[in-house]
């Protein structure tokens, strides 16, 4: 039969960040990182996709190969690099998680790119240090304690007896800290 899952709404979060990005004004956007097949970074992908898509874009997306998998560190670190080094680096990033954005920060310290001057950074699913005040990252929560509460309840009912399988999609929210500012040519806010 089907089973019962509490998740948060992939889609919907990307989807939020990339609004938000949008409306800083920035509009040459970048999804980067997550691998190339996992669902979760398909579903980010199409919540990134279908933001612009409405607002008459189209950004840049970043995958990482399978193989690259037990490498994810370094090949983050290195495609921002070839990133940032290209004529032309993107007005801001989306990464496909926290840790990912913390190896953008490093590559963009390393290519002398100032956050959130030159480049807005949005991690995904809030983890403990995106608070830091160093770090202070601009993220998605998936409200991760909630997603168990709500499934410990619905175990709870089923045991009881509940045979109704359960979807609980739950709405991310965006945490905005400091690593985003809206888009200024020359110094000045367009």
């Amino acid at each position: 039969g089907q089973s019962s899952y509490v998740a948060g709404d992939n889609i919907a979060g990307a989807y939020r960040a990339t609004r938000y990005l949008l409306e800083l004004g920035h509009r040459d956007l970048v999804f980067l990182g997550g691998r190339d097949q996992s669902l979760t970074r398909v579903q980010r992908s199409e919540g990134f996709r279908r933001a612009l898509a409405e607002a008459g874009l189209t950004g840049r997306e970043y995958a990482m190969p399978q193989d690259q998998a037990d490498n994810s560190r370094q090949w983050t670190y290195e495609a921002t690099l070839a990133l940032f080094r290209q004529d032309r680096p993107p007005d801001a990033v989306l990464a496909f998680s926290d840790i990912v954005a913390l190896r953008v920060m490093e590559a963009a310290e390393a290519c002398g790119i100032r956050v959130p001057r030159d480049l807005s950074l949005v991690g995904y699913d809030n983890v403990s240090y995106a608070a830091i005040p160093r770090i202070h990252l601009t993220t998605v929560s998936q409200h991760k304690f909630q997603q168990g509460r709500i499934a410990v309840e619905r175990l709870l009912c089923q045991i009881q007896g509940a045979r109704r399988p359960t979807a609980d999609l739950l709405q991310p929210e965006l945490v905005v800290r400091s690593t985003c500012a809206p888009r200024t040519q020359g110094g000045r806010t367009l």
